[in-house]
């Protein structure tokens, strides 16, 4: 095994060495997030490569726009990449967005870096700028411009014409251009809102051929840019194409989209509905989530009813059965409950309560359903809570309704309290104003220091804030003196102060012994086994936190609770609900190394919140990049991730 594991590590992409042991001091004060200028300092005057890349990385997580005269002082020829990385993580300043401007514009093996780091920093006026420079020379040599405008758009700068639009567009239809220059420009076209003149050219560039990873990638995202659009206008050809490609990622894109294509006949119908029959799952219960898109008229609408009751039988998995329950149930709402209770066998509690979210033909019939049936698990009483909910608009100042809401509230059951408190409508909040100021004030006074907790407090700040200004910086005070750092800096933050470093090391000395220990981490699942090579030189939190986990058996037996179709999956949490975890938190380590196909990251509510939660990407969404702690990479067995379904489990994993 570790031979062929080794063979496997020479044919992949090298990664730069940053952390080593000999490192602790450096990784300490990052750890603590205290920044010891006397520490970065020698590491990056120490000329070894390695220790500036590591004072870099640590660099980015500071937030002190102090150390930018550092950063601009070293060789951008030699460390471009992590410059421009700690540059456009650190916070805005005028010195680093004039820097960046400059290294964007210079044509240099590290121009797509500065380009991405002005996209997360830079202000209104480099956009307009960077925009107009392109558009008044030739173009060609901005390598990178499409992840910035990726940034500034996702942090609302945008153009007022929609000039980016067009960049983009011609950018993505360029087939003289490097192809992850193209793989960008479409990512970017996916994220903002490509403009119906651009659907001609999205529509060419699918017809390209190629079977390559880029050329898979590329399609991947045009797609994703044509969902945006809500429009499929191609070929029949093309449309079949698409449905019968060898790459089930492909597919599940096409099923995403092509259910807005113009269906004439039942024959075109069939030919979509193939999808429901794939053999992965994830393409399957991709078709039938997306059904419920589709427009049809009235005796293809019957058609697809009749089929859809006919197919839904024990031969799909237990998540596509219940997506195919979801769009009958939309297809028929007043015959919802009829059809739940023939098949509740079928469809399980939690697409029972899932199909009350959104139907409401008989509020008082729902409320009747969600009091007599409770939930077996707290995954179903997550979803029972969003039926809850939603009955808000339909039974205002219902007693038995909100006396249940006000329960949730007050419950030990975190993610029902942060579900709750995100939930509840200004009707009811203005009607138990003083219970929820009561309610708010003893949960997160009880609950200060409690990791399990974190996001739930966040979402109480956010209802206080719905109760009054005042009553939210009372909230935030107090959240202040927490010992945990990400809710004390958290409400620092919100407050407009500096933020305190952490209080102390914790489990620090065990993870760091733990990340230097384990090169790999095979993972058992009820579908087979996938192997990790563990990123320690980048990640060594992150790596000591989960081989510490491991050696304690804590992820045997613990579920994939989120699987997104073509994007990630997902585990980690005992509690299967996505809000559980190993009861204290670890600090953020973001990185230039990108999120492609089978890199593995650490889940987060924010940053420095990271816990046991882990995830495998299925492709590359660079939304991603520097945003979450990246920490290893399938190098064997990703056949088996493509398969892994929601729910399927971990038997164990084991540390080489």
């Amino acid at each position: 095994m570790i031979k062929k594991l080794l063979l496997l590590l020479l044919f992949s992409s090298p990664v730069l060495a940053q952390y080593s042991p000999a490192d602790l001091d450096l990784a300490e004060t990052t750890y603590l997030r205290k920044f010891s200028p006397e520490v970065i300092s020698k590491y990056l005057t120490s000329g070894r490569p390695e220790r500036v890349r590591a004072a870099l990385l640590s660099l980015s997580h500071s937030n002190d726009t102090t150390f930018v005269e550092a950063i601009t002082g070293l060789n951008f020829s030699k460390y471009g990449d992590y410059m421009s990385f700690a540059l456009g993580h650190i916070g805005y300043s005028k010195a680093s967005t004039e820097y960046l401007l400059q290294k964007a514009l210079d044509k240099s093996p590290f121009q797509e870096a500065a380009f991405d780091a002005l996209g997360r920093t830079g202000d209104k006026e480099a956009y307009n700028y960077l925009i107009e420079k392109y558009l008044s020379t030739e173009g060609k040599n901005f390598n990178g411009i499409s992840l910035a405008v990726a940034g500034f758009n996702s942090r609302g700068i945008r153009t007022e014409d929609g000039k980016e639009i067009t960049i983009l567009t011609g950018e993505v239809s360029d087939t003289e251009l490097p192809m992850r220059r193209r793989i960008h420009a479409a990512f970017a076209l996916s994220r903002t809102a490509p403009g119906r003149d651009s659907e001609e050219s999205l529509l060419k560039v699918l017809s390209e051929k190629g079977s390559k990873e880029d050329d898979i990638i590329l399609r991947q995202y045009t797609l994703a840019a044509l969902r945006k659009l809500k429009s499929f206008k191609g070929s029949i050809n093309l449309f079949k194409n698409l449905i019968l490609d060898p790459d089930w990622r492909i597919r599940t894109e096409a099923a995403k989209v092509l259910c807005y294509y113009s269906f004439k006949s039942e024959e075109e119908l069939n030919t979509y509905l193939r999808l429901l029959k794939d053999a992965n799952p994830n393409v399957s219960r991709q078709a039938a989530i997306s059904l419920r898109e589709a427009s049809l008229d009235g005796a293809l609408r019957e058609y697809l009813k009749k089929a859809l009751e006919k197919s839904f039988d024990n031969s799909f998995t237990l998540n596509t059965m219940g997506e195919i329950f979801l769009t009958l149930a939309k297809m028929e709402p007043g015959n919802a409950f009829n059809l739940a209770s023939k098949e509740r066998d079928k469809v399980g509690k939690v697409y029972y309560f899932r199909m009350m979210q959104e139907n409401f033909t008989d509020p008082e019939r729902n409320l009747s359903h969600l009091i007599e049936n409770s939930a077996d698990d707290k995954s179903e009483e997550l979803e029972r809570l969003g039926a809850l909910l939603a009955l808000q608009k339909y039974l205002p100042g219902n007693e038995k309704l909100d006396g249940i809401l006000l329960s949730n509230l007050s419950s030990v059951f975190a993610a029902a309290v942060s579900v709750t408190a995100d939930g509840l409508d200004s009707l009811f909040i203005e009607r138990h104003k003083d219970e929820l100021k009561r309610i708010i004030k003893r949960q997160a006074g009880l609950h200060l220091n409690n990791a399990q907790f974190t996001e739930s407090s966040m979402s109480l700040v956010g209802l206080a804030g719905k109760i009054s200004p005042e009553f939210r910086t009372e909230v935030l005070n107090l959240m202040k003196t927490s010992t945990l750092y990400s809710m004390s800096s958290f409400a620092f933050k919100e407050l407009g102060k500096t933020t305190e470093p952490r209080k102390d090391l914790g489990s620090f000395i065990s993870f760091w012994k733990n990340a230097f220990i384990y090169k790999y981490a095979v993972v058992t699942t009820d579908k087979g086994s996938f192997t990790i090579k563990l990123n320690s030189e980048v990640s060594p939190i992150s790596v000591g936190n989960f081989c510490s986990l491991a050696k304690k058996d804590f992820f045997n037996g613990v579920i994939f609770h989120r699987v997104v179709p073509d994007f990630v999956i997902q585990a980690g949490d005992p509690e299967g609900t996505g809000w559980g975890g190993p009861g204290y938190e670890i600090v953020s380590e973001f990185s230039p190394v990108p999120f492609e196909r089978s890199y593995v990251g650490m889940a987060s509510a924010g940053k420095d919140t990271e816990g046991s939660q882990w995830f495998v990407m299925h492709s590359y969404f660079p939304h991603l990049n520097g945003r979450y702690s990246n920490f290893g990479k399938v190098v064997e067995g990703m056949d088996i991730v493509d398969t892994i379904d929601q729910g399927d489990k971990i038997i164990k994993v084991e540390l080489k």
